[in-house]
């Protein structure tokens, strides 16, 4: 009854963090109408943390 996003939309081999999480999140949350319910579940304490308070400025980690 309630639509879940974002769920299975990473592939299991692909390279993930909570930044890329938090990245996701926030597309999704601005593309839900305004004034409906949203709730977030899952992941990590750390995937909460910089959903809400964002997370330090580094440089992005360069692939193997």
């Amino acid at each position: 009854m309630v639509p879940h996003r974002l769920y299975g939309s990473v592939r299991r081999a692909e390279p993930w963090s909570s930044g890329n999480g938090s990245a996701a999140a926030e597309r999704d949350r601005a593309s839900v109408e305004e004034g409906r319910y949203r709730s977030s579940r899952g992941g990590t304490g750390l995937y909460f943390k910089a959903l809400e308070d964002g997370l330090a400025d580094i440089p992005a980690i360069p692939p193997r």
